[in-house]
């Protein structure tokens, strides 16, 4: 992964292969990461059984969102 930031403050990530994970003030989550030249885009649910959580992915093709269906991840909920 390489991060630097652009001469407008802009932070800027390359090579993401293991996801990047922007989680907001309310708690909500949504991971990104490349996948051969392309994006997948996962929103995190952390309301599904103790121990797990459902991530919804989605890749982007071209100017389109498909769904890529959903997993169930093991995570360590107590992770901040």
């Amino acid at each position: 992964m390489e991060i630097d930031v652009t001469e407008d403050g802009i932070i800027r990530i390359q090579k993401a292969y293991n996801s990047v994970v922007f989680k907001s003030s309310e708690g909500k989550e949504i991971a990104i990461c490349e996948r051969e030249g392309s994006f997948e885009i996962g929103v995190i649910d952390r309301d599904a059984k103790e121990g797990e959580c459902e991530a919804y992915w989605y890749v982007l093709d071209g100017d389109r969102i498909n769904p890529l269906g959903f997993r169930v991840a093991e995570i360590n909920l107590n992770d901040n």
